[in-house]
Formats: structure tokens, C-alpha cells, sequence
């Protein structure tokens, strides 16, 4: 390579560099403004106990984390884990998927079919 070659080669490398930046910064922001856009609580969705086999967890935006013998025990939604609660709890006769967001007060989100 001629010292020509190599000086136009850096100034490309060099370009790239900025161009990769500045995508990277771009992403950042777009990540940031996606994240305020996002729910963070459930929207307390309530749905028939009878669709609670077969239920289509992708038409709420959740995913099956988790199964037993009974169905789904853990869902994701919305970046959290709900767990499954049922049948004895105060929803009765219903399945729960609830989502504590702090350990403490025990303020809880849920998912609920009843």
C-alpha cells in the first residue's frame, strides 16, 4: 500500500468510526424514548376463566416464561414476571398472575382470568 492508500484508507476507517457513533447515540435515544413510551404497570387485563387453557398469551403482548401440570406458571409482560396464584386467593374462582413491584409494600399488578 502507498502511503496515498493508506491515508485514504485511514480517512474512511476514521469516517466509518463517526458514522458508528453517531448510530450508536442514535439508538440510545431511541432505547430512552421507547422506554417512556412502555407501560410499566399491567393494564389489569380480565378474561374468561374457561379460555384460561388455550389462552393466546402473545394477544396481550406476554410470554409463557414457564409451565406445570396446571398451565402457564410464570408470564412475561410488559418486561416483568407475573407468577401464577390460584385457585385459593381473593379472586376466587379465578387463576392470577400477579407482579409485586416492591418487595416491601407489596403493591401488586395483575393479569387476571376469572
Amino acid at each position: 500500500m502507498t502511503p496515498e492508500q493508506t491515508h485514504t484508507w485511514l480517512q474512511i476507517q476514521q469516517r466509518q468510526m463517526l458514522a458508528l457513533e453517531k448510530m450508536a447515540v442514535s439508538l440510545e435515544k431511541l432505547t430512552a424514548a421507547v422506554e417512556r413510551l412502555t407501560p410499566r404497570t399491567a393494564p389489569n387485563y380480565q378474561f374468561p376463566l374457561k379460555s384460561f387453557k388455550d389462552f393466546d398469551w402473545s394477544s396481550i403482548g406476554a410470554t409463557v416464561e414457564r409451565k406445570d401440570q396446571y398451565g402457564p406458571a410464570i408470564v412475561s409482560w410488559g418486561g416483568q414476571q407475573y407468577t401464577r396464584r390460584s385457585p385459593a386467593n381473593k379472586y376466587d374462582p379465578a387463576v392470577c398472575y400477579l407482579y409485586s413491584n416492591n418487595y416491601f409494600t407489596q403493591q401488586q399488578q395483575r393479569i387476571l382470568l376469572t
